[in-house]
């Protein structure tokens, strides 16, 4: 048998025994090892929460970008950002800002505006009821071939 064979029989032999020490000093501390192992649960929980939450922001991401695509298509109908908050229950404060995030990802084309874009659109979306809360006063919105204005409450 070769010096170098002999070695590495060694370091095998020599993690065989340890992993055989660690299980006999395991079996002899049986608390310590239903710790370690929820320790290792544990760690696998927040590691799949961590995934989870990754692919939940993807997904949010896509359906802001999506909002903002038909706020835009509102928009394009030539209805007033009030008109657009009242039928797609968003606060108006959420259509402004969609809307900006919109038109500086259509007016941009480098590649740098993309991480912006994305980052300001990680903003939570916000619905009318929200914003009713903070405010008392009722919303005024006057309708497609209506002269008067319609109070919101």
């Amino acid at each position: 048998m070769s010096p170098g064979a002999t070695v590495k029989t060694r370091q095998r032999s020599r993690v065989a025994r340890l992993a055989e020490a660690r299980e006999r000093r395991l079996g002899l501390d049986p608390e310590r090892a239903a710790r370690e192992q929820r320790i290792d649960e544990a760690t696998l929980e927040v590691q799949d929460a961590r995934d989870t939450h990754a692919d939940a922001q993807a997904a949010a991401l896509v359906a802001q970008q999506a909002v903002a695509r038909g706020l835009a298509r509102l928009f394009a109908e030539r209805l007033t950002q009030t008109e657009i908050a009242s039928l797609t229950n968003l606060d108006l404060a959420t259509v402004r800002r969609l809307r900006q995030l919109h038109n500086d990802a259509a007016s941009d084309n480098d590649l740098e505006a993309q991480p912006t874009f994305a980052s300001r659109l990680s903003q939570p979306l916000s619905t009318s009821s929200d914003s009713a809360a903070a405010s008392d006063r009722p919303e005024k919105l006057t309708l497609p071939g209506s002269r008067h204005p319609t109070l919101l409450e």
